[in-house]
């Protein structure tokens, strides 16, 4: 009896033990489980756009028909200037926001970029009839953005509107987006572009080139000369027929190497043998015009001349001491010169010149009784001329 009552007792021992182990685990159980409850956190709501999309939040806050579409434009605008990225459309719960400070819109729009995980939040508000506000805030980086834009009717304006929403956002992020290719990333887009525009452009290369050579130095336009002149018959010639004289001329450079003369020429004479009792005494004064054109030599020029000349003469005759006889005469000539100019000095040149004289018509002077010839002029003559030409104008190099 004694053993078997040992044994329930130790039964009772091992059911008591085990019932007490029983109750422990499940107390231990129901203060556990609270604990393993407040480690477990809720995982965030994904962002309304596509996986990896970045969101833009448009605000509508247009009060009339006339805004909305505008606002409805801008949309359609953004969606195409603003690449890969998601355009949400959200109307602002407070119906008065557009009025409220933009401190207090700002702090609207947060809760709201918040909701939506959006990188940024823009709006537009009319700050008169015709000024309209361009408004653009990153909370992320800490930027509010405002842009003043002038609502005249015009095409392509939601599309300058866009691309200056487009223009802010770079901006709003331009320091905090390392530079570099962009990849997948379409705001790292937008900011290259924005860096881009705002950086100056490369300096062009400076290149040394050498000037050119000067032009060659062109002779001055106008010139005087002055010039010894000496004339005698060839071709017909009665008498004596030597005649000296002298010249003043003006010369005029046209262009290239084409010129133009206007000259003054008095003779006197003629010099030349004649009868003991024939006294023969002439003057003559005569302009002309001419045209010639002179070759460049290197320090010497030389041309042909062509000289139309009117001359008009005095011849007074005695014979045999008798009475003293006047006639004065006119007659139209041709001279064809050869000219010859070597240079002296920056401004003068010295001038030699030969040439012939047509005349095509003579004066023939005759003794009354026996009309023998005293002095005939010639239908030919030879001309030489000598002289000093002085440029007008600064002196030649």
């Amino acid at each position: 009896m004694f053993h078997c009552r040992r044994e329930i007792g130790t039964i009772r021992t091992l059911l008591a033990f085990a019932a007490c182990v029983a109750v422990a685990a499940v107390a231990f159980c129901g203060e556990a489980a609270p604990v393993a409850q407040g480690d477990v956190t809720e995982p965030a709501p994904p962002p309304p756009g596509p996986t990896g999309v970045p969101v833009l939040l448009m605000l509508k806050t247009a009060t009339s028909p006339k805004a909305a579409a505008r606002e409805d434009r801008f949309v359609e605008e953004l969606g195409m200037v603003l690449d890969g990225v998601s355009i949400q459309i959200e109307r602002p719960a407070d119906p008065e926001f557009a009025a409220h400070a933009l401190g207090g819109q700002i702090a609207h729009v947060r809760s709201l970029i918040d909701k939506h995980g959006a990188v940024a939040a823009t709006w537009l508000t009319e700050a008169s009839p015709d000024m309209l506000l361009l408004h653009l805030v990153v909370v992320s980086t800490g930027r509010a953005l405002v842009r003043l834009v002038e609502t005249r009717p015009r095409p392509g304006f939601e599309t300058d509107l866009a691309l200056a929403a487009r223009e802010l956002l770079g901006t709003a992020f331009l320091f905090d987006r390392a530079p570099g290719p962009a990849g997948g990333d379409p705001i790292a887009t937008v900011v290259e572009s924005v860096r881009e525009q705002a950086a100056p452009p490369a300096p062009a290369p400076i290149v040394h080139v050498a000037p050119p050579p000067p032009p060659p130095p062109s002779e001055p336009s106008w010139a005087v000369a002055t010039e010894l002149r000496f004339e005698g018959g060839i071709v017909q010639a009665r008498g004596p027929r030597f005649y000296p004289g002298g010249a003043l001329a003006l010369d005029r450079r046209m262009f290239a190497g084409l010129h133009g003369r206007l000259s003054a020429t008095a003779y006197g004479g003629p010099l030349g043998s004649r009868r003991a009792e024939e006294e023969i005494l002439e003057w003559a004064v005569q302009p002309g015009l001419a045209l010639g054109y002179r070759w460049d030599l290197g320090g010497t020029t030389l041309g042909p001349w062509l000289e139309a000349q009117a001359l008009l003469s005095n011849v007074t005759t005695q014979v045999d001491g008798g009475d003293r006889q006047e006639f004065r005469s006119w007659r139209l000539r041709m001279a064809a010169v050869l000219d010859l100019r070597i240079r002296v000095s920056g401004r003068v040149d010295l001038l030699l010149a030969a040439g012939l004289i047509a005349t095509p018509q003579r004066d023939v002077y005759r003794r009354e009784l026996s009309e023998k010839v005293m002095l005939a002029s010639a239908y030919l003559s030879w001309e030489g001329r000598m002289g000093l030409v002085v440029h007008l104008g600064p002196p030649r190099p």
